[in-house]
């Protein structure tokens, strides 16, 4: 029996065997009883639960990852029960990456030649996962490259006769770099490849065994030339963790700031709407609401509380700000009521913490997904309908995501549907950066998947465009790990329809968290950070408000705020509001 939350009971199994007249004294099944005897009365004394989501049953476990190493696919799949009509996908497949698949190392300088004559020399080489620290490699304990990892070969010392070698023991000359080369100047700070190269092998020792070399960095590259040639520019230096064992402390990217003139600013100009910026963090937490009109800002009414991770959306001359860190169970919501009082009320609380989550709105409809509570990754989503006044509406649970989902980013297409472009996933203590690209539609859920990204990401900026009157999603900055050095400038472009994303300019500088809008289809992006500095680093927090020429390919500084990430962006009519 399940109790149901209107305190109903429910029969969702029923254990029967033994003989028939056990459990009858009292007129219902006992756990000895056979069936029939009381199909009668299971009949009149429960219901059948229908499962609420258009005849589906719910979703299966994920299957298994595909594969034991590297990248993956797992499914999950749901049934339409027989005399069902349902809508919608039957199975969803997602990607699963694994640890990297081990890989020889390049084969080791052969040992010197034993004694007596005629001897034997030796070259060893490692079955090594690429990129994974010592602690990994000892705890998996497998290696599965195929292959010998020791070769013996006859040979004689300089105290005998040398033998000519035969082709096949002759190794083939190498010469390595002691230091990485120096990456060619250029403007655009598209990120170094991930795969790291095989490093030089180590010498045997006189035993003839080959000792495998701590992985330690190699010198700084020499800086590029500054991203920009006015003011929060930065150049960029690399290193690689050079080594077969255990792993590098530190980041492989550091970040120099230069370009010390002024940008100069164009201001949004003559525009049919505002930008709102709300809340954030720039090493503390940030309440302040700022409104950016044309060529000048002005303050709106502070929020109610410090918000940071929160999301804010505008509907029917109302601003809806709910989420950030302000409380583990429920997530509050304020309402500023922008033709009304000059200050925030409480709204409907969200049904579960939702920091890290994202909003839309769809149809004079809000719709939240994802999200964290402090301890759980959500895969739930939900709506509010305010049509009745924000007093009397209340959050309704919808259809869930394909699995949880946090720091990713949401686009509304023309059509009404929803996509959900990266963030990360459920798995570890983190997760893992997504480049997933989902579709889907309030009423049905899942509809279809787009193309993946170029480059896994998480808390990016994305938005809406025309591109010769064409949709086209945006997606800039965002980060792929919580590693030092990790945040991004790329900035992608998918015109709907085609196979593929392809790379646009790169943001100036990189930026973790930034918000991005799109105000009469000039694409403006706001706040975001990285960090800077040799040695000890710091948090830098570009205050340039940043537009997309897409014709140039090329991103322009029109105003300069506050800098700040973590915050909320939208944009709000000039009729509902507007600096004095």
């Amino acid at each position: 029996m399940y109790q149901r939350y209107d305190q109903s009971f429910i029969v969702v199994g029923l254990v029967s065997f033994g003989e028939s007249d056990c459990g009858l004294a009292r007129g219902r099944p006992g756990v000895y009883t056979n069936f029939k005897d009381h199909l009668t009365w299971i009949l009149e004394n429960t219901v059948i639960q229908q499962p609420d989501n258009g005849g589906w049953t719910e979703w299966g476990s994920w299957s298994t990852c595909s594969t034991s190493c590297g990248s993956g696919n797992k499914v999950r799949v749901r049934k339409c029960p027989i005399g069902q009509t349902c809508q919608g996908t039957d199975s969803i497949t997602k990607t699963c990456i694994l640890k990297n698949c081990p890989v020889w190392s390049s084969w080791s300088s052969w040992g010197p030649c034993s004694l007596p004559c005629p001897g034997s020399r030796t070259r060893s080489r490692i079955c090594e996962t690429p990129n994974a620290s010592l602690e990994f490699s000892l705890r998996s304990g497998v290696n599965t490259c195929s292959g010998e990892d020791t070769q013996i070969t006859k040979c004689s010392s300089s105290k005998c006769t040398t033998p000519r070698p035969t082709p096949a023991d002759t190794p083939r000359p190498t010469s390595a770099p002691t230091t990485r080369p120096t990456p060619p100047p250029t403007n655009r700070l598209t990120p170094p490849s991930t795969t790291r190269s095989t490093p030089p092998p180590t010498k045997t020792s006189s035993s003839n065994l080959v000792l495998s070399k701590s992985r330690q960095w190699t010198s700084w590259s020499e800086y590029s030339s500054c991203s920009t040639s006015c003011s929060e520019g930065v150049k960029r230096r690399f290193r690689e963790c050079d080594g077969t064992r255990g792993k590098c402390s530190g980041s492989p990217t550091e970040y120099a700031n230069c370009g010390y003139e002024k940008c100069g600013e164009s201001g949004l100009g003559a525009a049919d709407s505002v930008l709102v910026l709300l809340g954030g963090w720039d090493g503390n937490w940030l309440s302040n609401v700022t409104i950016v009109d044309e060529e000048t800002t002005c303050a709106g009414p502070n929020l109610p509380i410090w918000l940071a991770d929160h999301f804010s959306v505008y509907l029917n001359q109302r601003i809806l700000t709910c989420g950030g860190r302000s409380s583990d169970d429920k997530s509050l919501c304020w309402i500023w009521n922008l033709d009304g009082d000059n200050r925030w009320e409480r709204g409907p609380e969200t049904n579960v913490g939702r920091s890290y989550s994202e909003a839309v709105v769809v149809n004079q409809k809000v719709w939240v997904s994802g999200g964290w509570n402090g301890k759980l990754k959500q895969e739930s989503t939900e709506v509010l309908d305010l049509s009745s006044g924000h007093d009397k509406s209340s959050w309704k649970y919808s259809h869930d995501m394909s699995w949880e989902r946090y720091q990713h980013c949401a686009i509304v297409l023309n059509n009404g549907r929803m996509v959900l472009t990266g963030g990360q996933d459920s798995a570890g203590k983190t997760g893992e950066a997504l480049n997933t690209v989902e579709v889907y539609d309030m009423e049905r859920g899942l509809q279809e998947l787009l193309p993946n990204l170029l480059q896994a990401r998480w808390t990016h900026a994305c938005t809406l465009l025309s591109v010769d009157g064409r949709e086209a999603l945006l997606v800039a900055g965002g980060r792929i790990s919580g590693d030092p050095g990790q945040e991004l400038d790329s900035v992608e472009l998918l015109v709907i329809g085609e196979k593929t994303w392809k790379y646009v300019a790169p943001l100036p500088q990189p930026r973790l968290a930034p918000q991005a809008v799109t105000l009469d289809n000039r694409i403006l992006l706001s706040g975001g950070s990285y960090e800077c500095g040799v040695g000890r680093r710091k948090d830098e927090y570009p205050g340039s408000i940043l537009e997309f020429d897409i014709r140039k390919d090329r991103w322009k500084t029109v105003v300069s705020v506050e800098g700040r990430n973590h915050h909320a962006a939208l944009v709000v009519p000039k009729q509902s509001l507007s600096c004095p």
